[in-house]
């Protein structure tokens, strides 16, 4: 009801707002300044303000009178409002992601980065890679990504998402887009600085934070058990204390 009209209007009759108000509501040329239709129309716009708080007062009074109380206070923060997980729960998780590699969670990345990498491609300016070679890059930048983020979950990085980890990643895909720049550069194509730039932040924070989220998904739904001593054995006795 609220989309497919927007479209219309924005696409396909490619009507301007600011223009309609001017020549249908004040029946001024569009080219007017507001400043002059002020002056002619002093109070239709005052009218406008008027009506317009008296619509957002009628929301909030609203809200605050017939709506049930909040369940939770806002919060800015992501993770305001998650559980406390205990270490165990941090380990067992850990111990589960960083078993295997190809697993549902990896397919899951590649969709998830590869669908967003192609939407941002087809806006950038100067990117000249095709959709298969973008598509190919993604999976090799996840692929090793993914290898890194298994080994340093079995380093002792209890919970995925820490700066360490994303800069980390940021440092390797930079490598990696680098070999590539060359690559390019010795076929002939150049490689807009901006653009690979651009590509090494999104891909670093899209798996970072994917691989946090995953973890906590898996301590507060996966009903699989791991036993203890599997964990000992992805992280040994030295690891304790996941953090």
């Amino acid at each position: 009801m609220i989309k497919l009209p927007q479209e219309y209007w924005i696409h396909i009759g490619q009507i301007d707002t600011t223009d309609l108000i001017k020549t249908g509501l004040f029946g001024v040329p569009v080219d007017t300044s507001w400043s002059e239709i002020m002056k002619l129309w002093p109070g239709v716009l005052l009218g406008v303000f008027i009506l317009i708080g008296a619509i957002l007062y009628g929301i909030w009074w609203l809200f605050r009178n017939r709506l049930p109380p909040a369940d939770r206070r806002i919060a800015f923060s992501a993770d305001a409002h998650q559980p406390a997980f205990s270490t165990e729960q941090i380990r067992r998780a850990v111990a589960y992601e960083a078993r295997q590699i190809v697993d549902d969670a990896l397919f899951e990345k590649l969709i998830l980065v590869t669908l967003v990498s192609l939407c941002f491609a087809q806006v950038l300016v100067g990117v000249q890679a095709t959709d298969l070679e973008l598509v190919a890059g993604v999976a090799l930048v996840v692929i090793v990504n993914t290898m890194l983020s298994h080994w340093l979950a079995r380093r002792g990085f209890g919970m995925a998402f820490t700066m360490q980890q994303f800069f980390v990643l940021l440092g390797v895909n930079s490598l990696l887009m680098l070999v590539y720049s060359v690559l390019r550069r010795t076929l002939g194509d150049l490689v807009v600085i901006t653009n690979a730039i651009f590509f090494v932040v999104l891909f670093s924070l899209l798996i970072t934070m994917f691989d946090r989220y995953r973890q906590v998904y898996l301590m507060r739904f996966s009903t699989r058990e791991i036993p203890a001593q599997e964990i000992d054995g992805q992280f040994g006795a030295r690891d304790k204390d996941p953090d």
